[in-house]
């Protein structure tokens, strides 16, 4: 009949690895000092790979930049645009509520999540 052991994974940190490589039994003394010598050279990659990445670019500023369109009736978009970014308000009602509810909709995501933008977490 075999010896069946069940495998446990498990973290270590390197000073209880250490202990054991002094105060194991033969078998643990090897096993510990090949988990620090892989240990090592993992972190020595990590830490190359780091000091050669390049900083992240700064996100850009968020601004308005709204454009609304209309359809004319037709299903082809997207349209004509019918008023943008800082024209003077138009005649029709339905294009100043969308400009203006795009104005608020943007207002609150600057506001509510100021650390989102939409390239990722802002630069702290």
């Amino acid at each position: 009949m075999r010896d069946h052991r069940h495998s446990v994974c498990c973290l270590l940190p390197p000073h209880i690895l250490h202990a054991v490589s002094r105060n194991g039994t033969a078998q643990q003394r090897k096993d510990a000092l090949r988990t620090l010598d892989i240990d090592i050279k993992a972190r020595t990659k990590r830490t190359a790979q780091a000091q050669g990445a390049k900083p992240p670019a700064p996100a850009a500023k968020a601004a308005l930049r709204r454009t609304i369109f209309d359809g004319g009736g037709s299903e082809t978009l997207p349209g004509h645009p019918v008023r943008g970014e800082g024209a003077a308000a138009s005649r029709d009602i339905a294009v100043n509520q969308a400009y203006d509810g795009l104005g608020a909709t943007f207002k609150f995501y600057i506001t509510a999540t100021p650390t989102t933008t939409r390239n990722g977490p802002a630069p702290r």
